[in-house]
């Protein structure tokens, strides 16, 4: 899959969650955030069908 690379600013204890997470799974941060926003969009996209909602 292409990758983009981007910059975000976000909050110092997100990040080291984030960095602690990535180290117990032996993944980079960026595969973890990764990892992270496609279960968020999975499950963001089933609620919306779930109520029916298609936007």
């Amino acid at each position: 899959m292409e990758k983009v690379k981007t910059s975000i600013s976000i909050d110092k204890d997100i990040n080291d969650a984030i960095a602690k997470i990535a180290e117990e799974e032996d993944r980079s941060f960026s595969q973890q955030l990764n990892n992270i926003l496609k279960d968020f969009l999975r499950r963001y996209e089933a609620h919306k069908k779930k109520v029916g909602r298609e936007d």
